[in-house]
């Protein structure tokens, strides 16, 4: 919710990069989802979730599609 705060004060680009799948659908407009070694994205993921977020979008089910979506991608689903 921090980073989301200061992103709406600033509008600025943020580049934060994660492991946690949950933790970026919450806090992107896109994903970059990358590969192993060597890193290359595998694919842009667009988050369509409207700001501001609140933590109860996390229950949602589209926000749990959306982390299910990534983690197929990565291979882990």
């Amino acid at each position: 919710l921090e980073i989301q705060r200061i992103w709406m004060e600033r509008r600025k680009t943020v580049l934060f990069v994660t492991h946690n799948i949950s933790e970026a659908a919450f806090v992107s407009d896109q994903i970059l989802v990358m590969t192993p070694r060597p890193g290359r994205v595998a694919r842009i993921v667009r988050v369509p979730c409207p700001r501001p977020r609140e933590i109860r979008l996390m229950k949602t089910p589209e926000f749990a599609s959306l982390v299910f979506e990534i983690r197929e991608i990565l291979g882990v689903a």
